[in-house]
């Protein structure tokens, strides 16, 4: 008999979607639920797959795998899938597989089995059980239901959204609780732990970030009759980051929406020189290379232009505190947006004090300690629709001020640099220098221009984000630069990286957030790189052992020199841990939730919204594993993608030429040095292939039918190398004809439908430059 905690028995079988070599290995890393049938064709068991069905989007949404088991051969399984497939309507599919268990084995081993139901020969019929296996493949739930009861799946849902609460934090759900309402700390949490839950902050400072700011200075009471903010009833002190588009328009959302934004506003109006200022925090990111809360490298303060010799070649050392292109990309992002949370969050508390007169004083209290920092999902099927949401660019906005709804000017659509400011250092905000105009208000590109960047572009982003969270590396996962080294051992030549993803939003904007020195000052970069850390949290629960890997950095920044190693202790400067004995480190910013917050769906989406299905055809996808940045400076350079169209140059449309695949880009330098500076991007060719009618299903591209991981034949493919023409362009659409783009590649793609797994690997390449 199982029990609650154990290793769930192993096994192999043969599914309607292939063999399972290892039961194991499927569920290894991931929630499944696995649930039997008695037999075939029977009303109940058909009801009960056709609504798991119609419900597979919503257990995709929590990252649960279906697996169901019927005690019949394989030909009978997949004769009833096309009966109860034929029952959907709207072309909907049976996406999950169902294992044969002819002999009843794995029935009872799992101990299944129904000794009242048999069947015209004796042999028991399983009973209709539920067993639903977490990513340790331990047991966490078991329900046995009679052959004459069909199971309820929402309910189903519901005990796993618990289930997966319950695992990330100490608390346990009510009777009828459902996904969203409160929950209790756990009993098994000691009263001192459940202190430690909720803390109060020492100071109200932006290094007490993480921690669980109060309206006021340190008071523990709720709102009383003076209505002074206080703690809210105690629980666990994790702030819930929502997809900025919920938390502008739903209803439930209205104090903490009018919250952030009066906040971001004050935060704007700040003087200059307060560390919670909206420049100070910009400023931390790049231009004007100034030290932010005495944060200087006592070992070797920043000099601006000083060059670094190292391993007999001369380095220049990089302004700004921020790692880009260095493996810390993704942990210094985390300590960022945790300073600037915090600092909003102070703003946040100022204000909610204003409302202290009014009846509704306790809400305005709670919204403000719970603030967290929204994330815009530009990835979404939204965006790819309808392009950027509006409120970013509208003027003003609707606020609930404390005298009732007023308008603002609106805090997201820009920001302008207080005349004061030593922005930047080297004379005033209208000379930079670089080749761009940057005035003292931040500007993008127009929002129409944006909005068909985005939607043009989306597709292809959905297609990176799905392979980045398949890389189980962390050098090609965090940054899009390549070492020399793993230039020549072409390590990361089938992975995007989390880096090059986040560069395609800065490009798309446009105005001051394609250059890394000044981006930080555009507002909408918060929301951008709060998504990017979202996605950084997804891969983490897809890869929870892999973690950063030393790295040796000639580019340096303004706390570390070139020729530094970094590793998971190196600092994360300016950025203190509360208690400021120390900087944060990469360590520090493992567990996002320990810091104090998380984000509203955590469910890796992105391969299941790709088009065509991947489970069901190959992606082809055009690879510059190492392109050299220093080539151009200060003009953005895009790279052209025709296919089957050998004689495409920069005159070729692209506008409703079936042959253009679509572009890549990337973060340009804008300044020259002397640095071995390469970034990969990719473009997926597919879309393109599919409307020029050259895709087939994989099975009959496939070099080997019985294993589509092997992937496709070149004989079969639908296209080979040659048949791709690389157009590189810059800024104003002049062809770029010497720029040498290295060596290219051919992969393909293809997303297991047993285990989700994708694949990624390498067709043709070109003879490497």
């Amino acid at each position: 008999m199982l029990c609650l905690g154990d290793t769930v028995p192993e096994f192999a079988a043969e599914t309607t979607q292939g063999r399972v070599d290892s039961f194991h290995q499927l569920v290894d890393g991931k929630w499944t639920m696995l649930f039997s049938h008695p037999s075939d064709f029977t009303p109940v068991c058909t009801s009960e797959l056709g609504a798991a069905a119609k419900l597979q989007d919503e257990f995709k949404k929590r990252s649960v795998q279906l697996v169901a088991l019927s005690c019949n051969d394989l030909e009978s399984h997949k004769q009833w899938v096309k009966d109860i497939e034929g029952s959907l309507g709207e072309g909907k599919k049976i996406e999950y597989p169902i294992i044969a268990d002819a002999d009843r084995s794995i029935a009872k081993k799992w101990g299944m089995m129904d000794p009242d139901e048999k069947d015209s020969e004796g042999k028991a019929f399983a009973a209709r059980t539920v067993f639903i296996v977490g990513p340790e493949k331990q047991l966490k739930l078991a329900l046995l239901y009679p052959s004459s009861t069909g199971r309820n799946f929402g309910e189903l849902l519901r005990v796993i959204d618990s289930l997966q609460l319950a695992a990330k934090f100490p608390v346990a759900t009510p009777a009828d609780w459902k996904q969203g309402e409160e929950v209790m700390i756990s009993p098994k949490v000691s009263n001192e732990e459940a202190e430690k839950i909720t803390p109060v902050p020492d100071d109200d400072s932006p290094a007490s970030a993480g921690g669980n700011e109060t309206c006021g200075a340190k008071q523990t009471e709720t709102c009383g009759a003076n209505n002074t903010c206080g703690r809210s009833d105690p629980r666990p002190g994790i702030r819930v980051r929502r997809e900025i588009s919920a938390l502008m328009t739903h209803p439930s959302l209205s104090y903490q929406r009018s919250l952030f934004l009066q906040a971001l506003a004050a935060m704007q109006a700040a003087p200059w020189q307060n560390l919670d200022s909206y420049f100070q925090q910009a400023a931390i990111h790049g231009i004007p290379y100034m030290a932010y809360d005495g944060a200087i490298n006592p070992a070797s303060p920043y000099i601006e232009g000083q060059e670094f010799l190292v391993n007999g070649e001369y380095y220049d050392r990089d302004g700004g505190y921020c790692p880009h292109r260095r493996t810390q990309f993704p942990t210094w992002h985390r300590a960022q947006l945790l300073y600037f949370e915090a600092a909003l969050r102070n703003h946040a508390l100022e204000v909610a004090q204003k409302y202290k007169s009014r009846a509704d004083a306790a809400q305005w209290c709670a919204a403000a300690s719970q603030l967290a920092l929204p994330y815009f999902d530009w990835a979404s099927q939204a965006v790819q629709r309808s392009g950027l949401p509006g409120f970013f660019d509208q003027a003003r906005i609707a606020v609930e001020a404390p005298g009732g709804p007023t308008t603002i000017t609106n805090p997201l659509r820009g920001y302008t640099i207080p005349s004061a400011a030593p922005f930047p250092p080297y004379g005033s905000c209208t000379k930079p220098r670089t080749r761009r105009a940057y005035e003292c208000a931040t500007w993008r590109s127009s929002a129409k221009d944006i909005s068909d960047a985005l939607k043009k572009g989306v597709q292809q982003q959905r297609f990176d984000i799905a392979v980045v969270m398949a890389s189980n590396t962390w050098s090609c996962m965090s940054n899009a630069d390549i070492t020399p080294a793993e230039a020549e051992a072409q390590s990361c030549n089938d992975q995007a990286s989390l880096e090059t993803v986040h560069d395609f939003f800065h490009e798309a904007i446009g105005g001051w957030m394609p250059h890394v020195p000044h981006a930080s000052y555009d507002p909408i970069f918060w929301t951008h790189h709060c998504f990017v850390d979202k996605l950084f949290a997804l891969w983490q629960l897809e890869n929870p052992k892999v973690w950063l890997t030393p790295e040796f950095d000639t580019g340096g920044s303004f706390w570390y020199p070139p020729g530094t190693t970094v590793t998971t202790q190196t600092p994360l400067a300016p950025f203190r841990v509360p208690d400021r004995t120390r900087f944060y480190n990469t360590n520090d910013m493992r567990d996002w939730r320990a810091l104090g917050y998380t984000y509203d769906n955590m469910v890796n989406e992105y391969a299941a919204l790709l088009e065509p299905d991947p489970r069901k055809f190959y992606h082809y996808l055009v690879v510059l594993p190492a392109v050299d940045r220093n080539q151009v400076i200060g003009d953005q350079v895009t790279v052209r993608v025709f296919v089957l169209s050998p004689g495409a140059n920069a005159a070729t449309p692209t506008v409703g030429n079936p042959k253009y695949a679509g572009e890549m880009t990337w973060l340009q330098d804008v300044e020259q040095d002397d640095d071995d500076d390469r970034t990969r991007v990719q473009l997926d060719l597919t879309p393109a292939l599919q409307k020029l009618g050259r895709l087939k299903p994989a099975a009959q591209e496939a070099a080997d039918p019985a294993n589509l991981g092997k992937g496709p034949a070149l004989s079969k493919a639908p296209l080979r190398i040659q048949d791709i023409r690389l157009v590189v362009v810059g800024s104003t659409g002049n062809q770029l004809a010497s720029y040498k783009l290295g060596q290219v590649l051919l992969s393909f793609s293809w997303l297991n439908p047993v285990g989700g797994r994708l694949f990624t690997n390498e067709l043709e390449a070109t003879v490497r430059p």
